[in-house]
């Protein structure tokens, strides 16, 4: 950049010799080349985010070999932060330009005025005016950036609050999915304590049958057995569902329901 400074400073010795105030519209200008490279990148990036989250116009978008690739969220988050950092910073950094474009145009008036107050040869009204002009052009281009830069602030902040809602978007669908698989982690290991209740009983009734405790008739020892593991099978699953009642009711003492612990007033008493 300070190449191309001091280049367009040797194409345009004659007006710096006419004038040296000209230094000031070549810095000024240079100044309004920047800001114009560094919205047109912070513009595309924020084309690049709106056309990776589908978020803009078909016509709008961004071709597949124009568009820098974004790999996930937080990439994106990120970058959209930074941008929006500099836009921040900009609208300070335009507003000092555009103080000293003012600046530079009261130089002007004031050495013409001091030049023919002094007696010397005042500037020809064409060189003057050539200044001026310049100065002016520059003065409506940098608010012309201005402008264009607030728009895209405010372009980014929505951009930003969509993100965030995609985002939490799809960790909802996420997390409803996993709670789809728990509830059927939890059916299948439900299913397999009530078997396991429905056999653990006639298990041990077997084994302890095997050891010739009893010695009862092949009928009555059938009929013994089954009803002693029909006893025992209903007494194992009373035992299971008393205990969860119990748990319930304990845990509903000492977690109270979340509306009445919630003590904030939202609404005014009638």
């Amino acid at each position: 950049m300070a190449k191309m400074f001091i280049s367009r400073c040797r194409r345009n010795l004659d007006l710096l010799q006419t004038n040296p105030l000209y230094l000031l519209v070549f810095i000024y200008e240079n100044r309004i080349q920047r800001w114009t490279d560094w919205f047109e990148e912070s513009w595309r990036t924020i084309v690049e985010a709106e056309t990776a989250t589908n978020m803009i116009l078909p016509q709008w978008r961004l071709s597949k070999k124009q568009l820098r690739t974004i790999s996930d969220s937080d990439r994106l988050l990120t970058q959209l932060h930074k941008t929006h950092i500099e836009l921040s910073n900009s609208h300070g950094a335009i507003l000092y330009g555009q103080a000293f474009g003012d600046s530079c145009y009261k130089a002007v008036v004031q050495i013409e005025e001091y030049r023919k107050r002094l007696g010397y040869t005042p500037l020809p009204t064409r060189d003057l005016r050539g200044l001026e002009e310049d100065l002016i052009m520059m003065h409506s281009q940098s608010e012309a950036i201005k402008s264009r830069v607030t728009a895209l602030s405010s372009r980014l902040s929505g951009m930003i609050n969509v993100s965030f809602n995609l985002i939490a978007k799809r960790d909802s669908k996420v997390n409803v999915a996993i709670a789809k698989l728990q509830a059927r982690e939890s059916r299948t290991v439900k299913g397999i304590s009530i078997l396991t209740f429905s056999l653990l009983p006639a298990t041990f009734l077997a084994t302890l049958w095997t050891t010739n405790l009893f010695q009862l008739d092949g009928y009555k020892n059938s009929l013994v057995f089954v009803g002693s593991v029909l006893g025992l099978t209903l007494f194992v699953f009373s035992c299971s569902y008393v205990y969860g009642r119990v748990a319930r009711k304990l845990e509903e003492t000492r977690w109270p329901d979340a509306s009445i612990m919630d003590t904030l007033n939202i609404l005014p008493p009638a």
